[in-house]
């Protein structure tokens, strides 16, 4: 198995982790707020995981998106003649900076959440970062079906 071919394997399945993570803490987000329970030490650990999974699969998309893709590569190269066909100005452009303002946006929940001043203020900031990142990755992910979809298991190489 090539380089490129691994660490795309690895992008590709570690985005399941990162789906089950978040929407786990999402609904202990909701729960929390119903029931008026305090932010504890497994929401905080939860928490901690998800921007550490997500911090990995960024640092996978890069590797993949500046040196080993052949897809990015052909965007890089020629961006002008890649906005015109959708499967490069998807993972060009599209994939990449809808991830990114949802990555950005875990990060400033996750800050603005150690800062606040009380639970349910903490929970409502995580709520929120967590909510519309969830919307921006399932934007961002090459769904089968589409022109530029990917299956949603990878097997081998």
């Amino acid at each position: 198995m090539s380089l490129y071919a691994f660490t795309l394997f690895c992008h590709s399945y570690l985005r399941w982790a990162i789906l089950i993570f978040l929407l786990v803490l999402l609904t202990r987000c909701v729960r929390g707020l119903r029931t008026n329970r305090p932010w504890t030490e497994r929401d905080e650990r939860l928490h901690v995981i998800l921007i550490s999974l997500i911090d990995l699969q960024f640092l996978l998309g890069i590797a993949l998106y500046f040196g080993l893709s052949p897809l990015t590569r052909a965007f890089l190269d020629n961006p002008g003649a890649g906005m015109k066909q959708s499967v490069i100005r998807f993972f060009g452009m599209e994939h990449v900076l809808s991830n990114l303002v949802g990555i950005v946006l875990l990060h400033i929940g996750r800050v603005r959440s150690r800062r606040a001043p009380n639970t349910r203020t903490r929970r409502l900031r995580v709520l929120v970062s967590l909510a519309i990142a969830l919307l921006l990755f399932l934007i961002a992910m090459p769904w089968p079906g589409l022109p530029y979809g990917r299956p949603l298991f990878r097997f081998g190489s």
